[in-house]
């Protein structure tokens, strides 16, 4: 199930690369190389950036399509205590499901009839949301699901869940053999260990920078250990360390969040 939602957020980006980067990008060595490298990386980040903020407008749109059709009494007025009523929560969560299912199905251009565990892996890997999930949200929350409940609710859980997994295909065309390039790229070379850092590290420092810029102090003291932080009098000793560090602290290609969307995950 995973190894499918991968190659369907791979497609999402339209990175045939399906996570290894094509052949344009797998060969040739020097800087013109790497280059080309993070430029891939800045594309895919942007075409990442766009969906997951798709995906934002469209968790709203959902639960008020849902509001209005189920809450809303003869006078207009909008009444929450109505989502007490096991009824209405099936109903609720019906509308919002229908709504993420329709949209997927115009974005992936799909037509053809769905059993529900196709319905449920379409609506996933276009929002990143699940029938089971929307049903625990609202049978838990009841009442209290009121706007300012469900966007939060929507920015700690759907949006940065989301965000980790389109981020993450983003980056999946990075390796630790890049790590050096990134810090150089984003312009810290002087303040870490690049050799002691981990491409998990790395790739949300990339992230950072590519979302606002820069990477400041306080982004490298929340992301990188103290221990991996150059210091006055430090030397660039690379011979000490190797590249033990990159192993050590995992090379996973899904670099989780970076906290940079007022939501959460990252």
């Amino acid at each position: 199930m995973i190894g499918v939602l991968r190659l369907i957020f791979s497609l999402l980006l339209h990175d045939t690369g399906h996570g290894h980067g094509n052949a344009h990008y797998e060969h040739g060595h020097g800087a013109k190389h790497e280059e080309q490298v993070l430029d891939k990386y800045k594309r895919l980040h942007s075409h990442a950036k766009l969906l997951v903020d798709t995906a934002n407008v469209t968790h709203t749109e959902a639960y008020l399509k849902a509001v209005n059709t189920h809450l809303r009494n003869e006078k207009g007025e909008v009444e929450f205590e109505k989502l007490d009523k096991e009824t209405i929560q099936k109903e609720f969560k019906k509308t919002m499901s229908d709504f993420y299912l329709q949209k997927a199905k115009d974005y992936f251009k799909s037509a053809k009839d769905l059993n529900e565990f196709e319905k449920d892996m379409l609506m996933q890997a276009y929002i990143g949301v699940t029938d089971s999930a929307l049903e625990d949200m609202v049978y838990n929350n009841g009442k209290k699901l009121t706007p300012t409940a469900f966007e939060e609710l929507k920015q700690r859980t759907l949006q940065r869940q989301f965000e980790q997994r389109m981020y993450g295909v983003a980056g999946g065309h990075l390796s630790n053999e890049h790590i050096e390039d990134i810090v150089a790229h984003i312009g810290i070379k002087d303040k870490v260990k690049d050799k002691m850092l981990s491409l998990q590290e790395a790739l949300q420092l990339l992230q950072v920078h590519t979302q606002e810029g820069e990477v400041t102090d306080s982004n490298l003291r929340q992301i990188v250990g103290a221990y991996k932080m150059k210091h006055k009098g430090d030397h660039d000793d690379h011979g000490a360390h190797g590249h033990g560090g990159h192993n050590a602290h995992g090379g996973g290609h899904e670099a989780p969040g970076h906290d940079t969307h007022g939501g959460g995950h990252h």
